[in-house]
């Protein structure tokens, strides 16, 4: 007696080339959509980076122009007093008057407030 339904229910090989083709190729796709989004992430952070380097610098240059620009003020300032004579000399600190003033009403009155 020949049994005829030995291959009956068996999947053949065509099915399972075309569900491992199908397979690979979505494979495939899911893996260059999260390496594209991964990419697009680490991209977005240099150029976050990249422009708090480009404000730092900036702001640094900005400060040392305004530091060369005092200092070539100060030079021609120098300058234009010798020019004219004028010599300038440090104030003595003995000579310094302070004045404190305590505000109307005394001392008492402000702890009352």
């Amino acid at each position: 007696m020949k049994v005829r339904n030995r291959y009956r229910n068996s999947i053949r090989l065509p099915v399972i080339l075309f569900f491992v083709i199908v397979g690979s190729l979505v494979g495939a796709r899911w893996f260059n959509e999260v390496r594209a989004r991964h990419d697009s992430l680490r991209l977005s952070t240099e150029v976050r980076e990249l422009d708090h380097a480009v404000t730092t610098l900036r702001r640094d240059i900005k400060d040392l122009t305004s530091r060369y620009s005092a200092l070539i003020t100060e030079d021609q300032i120098k300058a234009r007093l010798q020019e004219k004579h004028i010599e300038m000399q440090d104030i003595a600190t003995e000579s310094i008057i302070s004045l404190e003033t305590t505000p109307p009403g005394g001392f008492a009155a402000n702890l009352n407030r």
